[in-house]
């Protein structure tokens, strides 16, 4: 057998890249799946995905059930101690090539390559089972996806053999589990099914994990890059298991020694368990660089006089798949990263190359990678891989160990061994323990967590409801509540019978007006019972919670109202508010009634609201959920965001766009921005905004990315405003990985209704115009004329547009325009949406995948015409119920800085004198804008950056100043030209 494995090996390395992507063999899916969730019950948290890589990239990806940035690998849990970059699954295997048979092809899918390129050669299927989600059955927290190596035109082309992915045939069944209950907290579990979907075979297969670390603070190092360049790896066989180790070189002491938030921690992955044979286990690291000569990795001479540089021209990093295959197949141990500046040649190891090699043997940023095989996998067999991630405390005892030993002793073997036994790995150890103990028992002496949302939800005088969300464990036999009447004191025998399995309990054995304590422990079929759930404690004299809380915005005011509470001694209710966070919250009033108004708020701010009920003994029930509202005046018509650029010369129209811009918006109240607000109270006056970019590159592309605002955005519609997007490529920029699919959370879902978007390459020029579906949403032409202006990504003589895509709506009936190609029968987006108008009870939303200024003239007009009746404009709207500011207010000019035109408004309590000026910052005045009588009320000016004679000022710090008969009011400005 080992024989025949080096002749197929030598074999399928020296044969050409012959193998062919046959129709034979379909694609599962055609489209990358970016999805993510994280492990998080425990002390170590992890995210894995639905594309074969485990991590972040140290927060540089999203969780797709909360939207916000995933943790990568921490250890302790909350503490931003990051610990690996990402790790990615490797397959590799030799196959036959059914279109030219007798041909042998080595092939090699990955999650990712770690260095030189963005090449994900895995995808989630299109089933719902497959769809990265949540179960739970055997743990407390378990994530199970399903993805496949199929995927061939959205993948990019490997850089170092440019050849295109050519699949395996593999789907890859991936199952994760973590726990909650201490002891058993410190571990993360990964199981791998590997399926062969084609009717072809794969031979001495081999199957690895590649592991990049980042191990530091992320709060240190914002983005996550650089906060591993000193880190340390290393390999270890525990109880017949290889374990591959990652630490901090020092664990970062402060002055005083380690803190909580020092990586002075390890974090080790242990391979459990292979269902094939190991024949030949390899573990290989090396340090990636760009300049080839110093790229190296330890490496056995006799592998390295056969193969030679790896793919890319170093020693280190595997480019390609046979590079990477050589690497997964060498069966090489490689000595730990800290003996690297010692001389191994005698021992049959290359030099090390890498310059100077004494900063990897002190701590570098280092790739390493476990593999294990060979073996073959048949037409529909499985395989099966399981690895622990396992976590321990306190690997750095010494905080002068780095120091004493390692640092600048990297080329004496005796100084490395003492920097060694200062080490200690008891803690790790212990719990590599606890793994096995838990894999060789069949995955059955694991204590289940305590379930989750435990709960009072009902309580009167002589009883308390108690209830929590049941768990799904097969080894779960009941549940324990434990009652006491001191906090963190509670009697020894639990209150529920033995094996209680329902998700409710009421304690009937209460006083009145006595203040009672419980947690909740979850008990196996073994009879261990699990981790403590928080406390919960209640007084049965307390109010009931008040419900049903309601809240209504207006201009500088919210309106409270909820359901009137039933308890016999209800005294009144306490309101509670916060402007500055959800969760500080302070007493703003107490009423008698279910039902309260705050007036003279600020218009652009978000408020929260808790409402409490008190009783005629002071007891004070448990807060409602709180509720938020945004007020907002939505008086002045439209906002316009000319979101592009003047500067570069590929947009030669610049000049031509703004007359098109003041066309389009002729009879409309509005003014025209040239940055993005970055306040809401900047939105506040205008009931609609309209962002526009005309090309693929642009000034928000650049400089200021779209996705930067899209929680401003957000606010803004849960206000109730009106948004219109519009331009190439509007709605990918709203996130910072595209083309994908979007989630419920994300902007597109919850906002635009979209369900997927995609593009063709920038330099695509089919875009001929849109189909409309009425009379006011006619068919339109790109204006060829226009359009041959354009410089960039070539010159233009076609007449028509790049770079144009298009969208999945989640809603057909809301789409307006569908793309018109000048191809039909070729294109992919032919017929396919670019417009949609989105519309609720609260907002309104356009998006239009298209650019507003090479459509005809005559057209736009039209268009816009038609879209913003419908969207009916508000101007000048009264608020009658509106308090009346008693004072007069001069509010902050927008946009500021500006360099073209800023708008400039001021409130008036009544009729009065006013004098609006302008000074430069020694107090010469540059010009009166406003010295007339007016009458009470909101009133706006706009200043040019020009000074009375018509000549534009100078760049600067300008104050402008409100002087009526009762007050002067001055504030800043800043003039950019």
């Amino acid at each position: 057998m080992k024989r025949l494995l080096t002749v197929c090996i030598t074999v399928a390395l020296l044969l050409p890249n012959a193998y062919s992507q046959d129709e034979d063999y379909p694609l599962i899916s055609d489209y990358v799946h970016f999805q993510s969730l994280e492990h998080n019950s425990g002390e170590i948290s992890m995210s894995v995905t639905s594309y074969g890589v485990l991590g972040s990239y140290a927060k540089d990806r999203f969780d797709s059930e909360t939207g916000q940035p995933a943790v990568s690998l921490e250890y302790p849990s909350g503490l931003e101690l990051n610990i690996l970059y990402m790790g990615a699954l490797w397959i590799g295997g030799v196959v036959e090539d059914t279109l030219q048979p007798g041909h042998l092809d080595t092939l090699v899918s990955i999650g990712d390559d770690g260095w030189w390129y963005d090449v994900n050669e895995f995808s989630a299927g299109d089933g719902s089972d497959e769809i990265i989600h949540r179960e739970q059955r055997d743990a407390d927290q378990e994530i199970v996806t399903a993805y496949y190596d199929t995927l061939i035109e959205r993948v990019h082309p490997d850089p170092i053999d440019e050849r295109d992915h050519l699949p395996l045939g593999l789907k890859v069944t991936q199952h994760s589990s973590s726990w909650s209950s201490r002891g058993y907290d410190e571990f993360i579990i990964v199981n791998y099914s590997i399926e062969n979907i084609y009717d072809r075979d794969v031979s001495n297969a081999y199957i690895g994990i590649l592991l990049d670390s980042e191990i530091g603070r992320l709060t240190n190092y914002p983005g996550g890059w650089w906060i591993g360049s000193d880190d340390l790896g290393g390999y270890l066989h525990y109880h017949d298991k290889p374990v591959v180790w990652l630490a901090d070189n020092d664990g970062d002491p402060r002055s005083d020694g380690y803190r909580e938030n020092s990586p002075d921690n390890v974090v080790g992955m242990m391979l459990l368990g292979f269902s094939g044979d190991e024949t030949r286990l390899s573990y290989n690291w090396w340090i990636s660089n760009s300049e080839s000569e110093y790229d190296w990795g330890p490496q056995l001479q006799a592998n390295y006089d056969i193969w030679g540089d790896f793919g890319g021209g170093g020693k280190g990093t595997p480019g390609g798949d046979i590079s990477r295959y050589q690497l997964m197949s060498n069966g090489e141990i490689d000595y730990d990263q800290v003996y690297c500046g010692l001389d191994w040649t005698e021992a049959g190891w290359i030099e090390n190359s890498s310059s100077p090699n004494d900063i990897e043997a002190e701590g570098h940023d280092n790739l390493c990678i476990l593999s294990v095989g060979p073996f073959d996998l048949e037409a529909g067999s499985v395989e099966s891989l399981t690895v622990a991630f396992v976590a321990g405390r306190s690997l750095h005892r010494n905080t002068d160990n780095f120091e004493t030993y390692l640092e600048g002793h990297t080329e004496d073997s005796l100084s490395i061994a003492a920097y060694y036994n200062n080490l200690d790995f008891t803690a790790l150890y212990a719990n590599l323990d606890t793994v096995l103990a838990y894999y060789e028992s069949g995955w059955e002496n694991i204590p289940i967590g305590a379930p989750e949302e435990f709960r009072i939800s009902a309580w009167n005088t002589n009883s308390i409801k108690l209830s929590w969300q049941a768990h799904g464990h097969r080894m779960l036999n009941g549940y324990n509540i434990y009652r006491g009447t001191e906090p963190g004191s509670y009697e020894p025998v639990p209150i529920t019978p033995e094996s209680y399995n329902d998700t409710m309990f009421v304690d009937y054995d209460v006083s009145d007006n006595t203040t009672y304590y419980y947690i909740i422990r979850s008990e196996n079929i073994s009879g261990i019972e699990g981790g403590l759930s928080g406390e919960i404690s209640i007084n049965t004299g307390q109010p009931q919670t008040p419900s049903g809380l309601n809240i209504i915005a207006g201009n500088r005011r919210v309106d409270l109202e909820w359901l009137p509470n039933s308890d016999d001694d209800l005294a009144g209710y306490i309101i509670m508010s916060s402007s500055s966070h959800q969760d500080t919250f302070a007493v703003l009033d107490t009423v008698l009634t279910n039902s309260y108004s705050e007036s003279n708020l600020l218009n652009g701010v978000k408020y929260y609201y808790k409402v409490l009920a008190i009783d005629e003994y002071s007891n004070v029930s448990f807060a409602s959920d709180s509720i938020h509202a945004i007020p907002m005046a939505f008086d002045s018509g439209i906002m316009f965001i000319n979101a592009n650029r003047s500067e570069w010369s590929y947009n030669p129209d610049y000049d031509s766009m703004l007359v098109f811009y003041e066309q389009i918006l002729e009879g409309y109240p509005h003014m025209i921005a040239y940055e993005c607000p970055e306040d809401l109270s900047q939105l506040s006056p205008y009931s609609t905004i309209i962002w526009c970019k005309e090309l693929i590159a642009g000034r928000f592309y650049f400089e200021a990315p779209l996705q930067d605002y899209r929680d401003l955005f957000a606010d803004y519609l849960d206000a109730g405003g009106q948004l219109i997007l519009a331009g190439t490529r509007i709605s990918s920029r709203l996130n910072s990985n595209y083309p994908r699919e979007f989630y419920e959370e994300e902007f597109q879902r919850k906002y635009l209704n979209l369900l997927s978007i995609s593009y063709p390459e920038y330099i695509n020029n089919e875009f001929l115009g849109g189909f409309g579906i009425s009379e006011d949403y006619p068919d339109f032409f790109v204006d060829t004329e226009k359009a041959n202006r354009m410089t960039w990504p070539e010159p233009n003589e076609t007449g028509r547009l790049f770079g144009v895509g298009a969208f999945e709506p989640a809603d057909t009936s809301e789409v307006i325009y569908y793309f018109n190609a000048v191809s039909p029968d070729t294109s992919d987006l032919h017929i396919r949406p670019i417009g949609l108008i989105h519309a609720t009870d609260t907002f309104k939303v356009a998006l239009l995948e298209f650019p507003l200024y090479y459509m005809d003239n005559l057209a736009a007009n039209e268009f816009i015409d038609n879209l913003l009746n419908q969207f009916e404009t508000r101007v000048e709207i009264v608020d009658f119920n509106a308090p009346i500011p008693e004072i007069v207010d001069l509010m902050q000019n927008y946009p500021n800085p500006f360099n073209y035109r800023t708008e400039i408004r001021y409130f008036l309590p009544a009729d009065m004198r006013v004098r609006l000026e302008v000074f430069d910052i020694l107090g010469r005045s540059i010009i009166t804008l406003v010295d007339e009588q007016q009458s009470g009320g909101l009133h706006s000016v706009s200043w040019d950056g020009k000074n009375s004679e018509g000549v534009p000022a100078t760049s600067g710090i300008y104050f402008y100043r409100l002087t009526t008969g009762e007050s002067i009011t001055a504030r800043r400005m800043v003039y950019l030209k």
